[in-house]
């Protein structure tokens, strides 16, 4: 079973150019690693004691095929000039184990990689959904 998400040692703060849906007072947010110093898994979170945290993950880790096109209101929030710029990541919602633990792939997390930008942007026109199991049979 998982752990509950904690503090991570090192931070790195991110510039959200928009609230995170359902999370509009939220504000000043990080991301840091979450588990052994070799897991994939990161955790982005808020300020303050009452604030969201979420378990998250590099798009191509366990989704490897899966292609996200970018909008031009994303490019143009987050100062995009080339795709090197961009680190894509998907939130998890964990399950009892691993194998449990599924992803939104409707709402990646969009980062710039040089400026620290960051959004959620909301996928439509995908047959993906928000909760993809990390694995299929």
């Amino acid at each position: 079973m998982f752990a509950a998400p904690t503090a991570p040692d090192v931070v790195v703060p991110l510039d959200l150019v928009a609230p995170m849906p359902g999370f509009p007072e939220a504000t000043g947010w990080h991301v840091g690693q979450w588990g052994e110093v070799d897991s994939p898994f990161k955790l982005l979170s808020a300020e303050g004691e009452q604030a969201p945290a979420f378990v998250i993950v590099e798009l191509g880790v366990f989704f490897p095929n899966t292609e996200v096109v970018l909008d031009d209101t994303t490019v143009d929030q987050l100062d995009i000039t080339d795709p090197s710029d961009v680190a894509l990541f998907v939130i998890l919602t964990l399950g009892q184990d691993l194998a449990s633990t599924t992803a939104n792939l409707l709402g990646p997390i969009v980062v710039n990689v040089h400026n620290a930008k960051a959004v959620q942007m909301i996928r439509t026109n995908t047959e993906d959904t928000t909760q993809e199991p990390l694995f299929t049979a």
